[in-house]
């Protein structure tokens, strides 16, 4: 799992903008994952229900949902030290005015262009073997 987020993404926690970090800890907003994680282990079992108006209700926070075991299956994550996504709502199913201040506020976003050249590598034995195996699956 990849995401643009950073929960501690507070000025200052942020030193550097091309910092990457791994967690096995879910985070909250602006994630991709493998198209296959969906299809085979997510999609069927999604927090939804039916409700009277024959509409898909979301039940929990699927976030919270995600951070479960049985979903999150020990998986990494990598997010930025500077997040690349924010949190845009004051007034939600889960969130108030209140919340959002004492929260999200205050994390920071990035600004700058950030040039993520790879840089040349001698042989694919330097990589690590999930970054590796990561290259050849379908993100969508």
């Amino acid at each position: 799992v990849i995401s643009a987020w950073n929960d501690n993404g507070f000025e200052h926690l942020v030193h550097d903008r091309k910092q990457l970090q791994r967690t096995q800890f879910m985070p909250g907003l602006g994630w991709l994952l493998q198209r296959k994680i969906w299809d085979n282990e997510l999609a069927e079992k999604w927090p939804m229900e039916i409700s009277a108006a024959k509409q898909k209700v979301q039940t929990l926070n699927w976030d919270h949902w995600m951070r479960d075991p049985s979903q999150h299956q020990g998986r990494s994550v990598l997010f930025p030290q500077m997040p690349r996504a924010f949190h845009n709502g004051s007034v939600g199913t889960f969130m108030d005015p209140k919340m959002h201040q004492r929260y999200f506020a205050k994390i920071m976003i990035n600004q700058e262009n950030i040039s993520w050249k790879i840089p040349s590598i001698q042989s694919s034995r330097e990589l690590d073997p999930d970054v590796l195996a990561a290259q050849y699956d379908r993100y969508e």
